[in-house]
């Protein structure tokens, strides 16, 4: 897939993915550092989601899921909501439910600058029902996957 940005929105494209160097179409992922919710959908644009009040004459309805997509001239176009929640803590949670786990993100992966090679300390432990899974559905279906707290 051909990126569509060039420039300054490049750049913000890069920002907004933060350390994922590799991604899913239509996966969710977070930018820790700007705590960012973002995905790229099947043409390259990047969208970046975040919880919103919904207002009606001035009067809060209830919260959403802001879906914003970086335009190629380097500016945010608002695409609509989703989802109606009572709470900010319970859209948060539904944002989080949706991250697509990340290898980079994982306790057990390690990542040498000197070689530009990585590797999973899990790898050998999968089955190989595990291991087809994990190949086939995407990083998402790793039965080892624990975040790296550190």
């Amino acid at each position: 897939m051909l990126c569509p940005y060039k420039g300054a929105a490049l750049l913000t494209l890069e920002k907004i993915k933060g350390t994922v160097t590799s991604y899913y179409v239509n996966q969710i992922y977070k930018n820790e550092q700007y705590n960012l919710y973002w995905f790229i959908n099947s043409k390259g644009y990047a969208h970046v989601l975040k919880p919103c009040k919904v207002l009606l004459n001035g009067r809060f309805l209830y919260y959403a899921i802001e879906d914003n997509l970086l335009t190629t001239d380097n500016m945010v176009q608002s695409k609509g909501t989703n989802g109606e929640y009572s709470t900010l803590k319970e859209t948060i949670e539904e944002l989080e439910g949706c991250i697509m786990k990340n290898c980079n993100s994982c306790k057990y992966f390690w990542y040498d600058n000197s070689t530009d090679t990585s590797e999973c300390g899990q790898y050998d432990n999968m089955t190989e029902d595990e291991t087809d899974k994990y190949y086939t559905n995407g990083e998402d279906n790793c039965p080892f996957y624990k975040e790296d707290t550190n």
